[in-house]
This record gives structure tokens, C-alpha cells and sequence, in this order.
């Protein structure tokens, strides 16, 4: 199941007025924990949206390895659009990153999207949100804020806004729970291929190490330049 949990701001954006009503995705909270139901595969998300260059950007960033994505292409109250366009460019950003780490390839595509769509076939929307999430949010939005007046333009496609998320989702961030920092990217690829590729604890902590490699590698090539 996907949970969308959405700050007001992201609330108000979803909705919209039909004959002087206001309607929209947003359900009755449940009591159910921020992060889903215990001992099942759901995949939890803070949502919220913030004007950048005069346009509404949505922003969704996973609960607990902190990955976040952002959308500027979103029309108010197209909540079935946003929906549709994470899960895009969520799988495709995975992905890329499973091919970066070689642990993943042209073949692994297929049935990764299907496992995990397969997996995800409700979603919901709930009013609802997390200081210690929404910290992590607003510091990722001023990295993409950052990173756009560097660029001087907001993302133009999706390969550019996809160079964005790994951009952002390459810093540490704090742990959903504890005091440890966490590398979104990693901590999401990890996730995804123990959820939806079936792939070994021994192979995850490879992969972890992989990830380490090639921080090391660029942070050298830093240096060096």
C-alpha cells in the first residue's frame, strides 16, 4: 500500500471545487503508525508542496531511508498525475542507481516494476504529518533551491529532474529513527532490493559497500581537482 501523508499545503493543492464543493483524495487518518501497518509492505511518504520560480513543486520524501523526489509538472488537484509520475520516475531512478552499484540491469527492470506495482495497488491520502520528516523535507528543498538557481531554471524533463533527485538524494540525512545519519540513496536502493528483487542480506551489505566505493572515488576525484 502506498500512504501519502500530506501536510496542508499539500492537501489544499490536491483538492479542488466542483459546483461549489470542494473535493479531493484526502481520506479519514487511521490510527495505523505513520509509516503503515506493522509486518506489512507498505511505503510510507511525506508530501508537501512549495512555490519555486512562481510554480507549485511537490515534494514527496520516503519516510524511512529519507529518498525524496520533486515534481513540477503537478496540476492542482491531479492527484491521480502525481501518483502516476512517482512511480515513473521512482522506478526508473532505482533503477539507474542498481546500475550504478552492478547489481542491476536491463533485465532486472521488468520484473522489479511489476513486484513493486503489484505490491502497492492501493494508495491513500491522509492528512497528516512529521516535524522530525518535514526538517529533512525543508532542508531538501533548499538544496533543490540551490541546485536550480546554480542551473537557472527549474528541471526541464525527466532525465533532468531525475539528475536532481540523485544530486539531493546524495547528502546525509537523519535517520527516521535513532540518531544515525543515513544516505537516502542507499538506504532506499537496500530497501528495494531486499522488498522487491529478493536479494540476499549478504548481497545487500555488498551493495553497501559498493555505495562506500564509489563516495570514496569521488570524493578523491574532489581532492585531486
Amino acid at each position: 500500500m502506498l500512504i501519502f501523508n500530506c501536510t496542508k499545503a499539500a492537501a489544499e493543492f490536491f483538492s479542488k471545487m466542483r459546483k461549489g464543493v470542494k473535493t479531493g483524495p484526502i481520506q479519514p487518518t487511521p490510527d495505523e503508525p505513520l509509516i503503515g501497518r506493522v509486518g506489512c509492505l507498505d511505503s510510507a511518504w511525506l508530501v508537501h508542496v512549495v512555490r519555486v520560480y512562481s510554480k507549485p513543486t511537490v515534494i514527496a520524501m520516503h519516510i524511512e531511508t529519507r529518498y525524496c523526489m520533486f515534481f513540477n509538472c503537478v496540476r492542482k488537484g491531479d492527484s491521480d498525475a502525481f501518483i502516476n509520475m512517482l512511480l515513473e520516475r521512482l522506478i526508473n531512478n532505482m533503477q539507474r542507481l542498481g546500475e550504478a552499484v552492478s547489481v542491476m540491469d536491463d533485465s532486472t527492470l521488468n520484473p522489479m516494476a511489476d513486484t513493486f506495482l503489484q505490491s502497492h495497488r492501493e494508495c491513500h491520502f491522509y492528512l497528516r504529518g512529521d516535524r522530525r520528516t518535514q526538517g529533512n523535507l525543508n532542508e531538501a528543498v533548499w538544496m533543490y533551491k540551490y541546485h536550480l538557481m546554480e542551473m537557472g531554471d527549474i528541471p526541464q524533463g525527466g532525465e533532468h529532474a531525475a539528475m536532481l533527485d540523485t544530486l539531493i538524494n546524495h547528502q546525509l540525512r537523519k535517520a527516521y529513527l535513532g540518531k544515525d545519519y543515513i544516505f537516502p540513496d542507499e538506504e532506499m536502493v537496500v530497501r528495494w532490493l531486499g522488498d522487491y528483487c529478493r536479494v540476499s542480506e549478504t548481497m545487500q551489505s555488498q551493495v553497501r559497500q559498493r555505495f562506500r566505493y564509489l563516495r570514496r572515488e569521488a570524493y578523491d576525484e574532489q581532492v585531486m581537482h
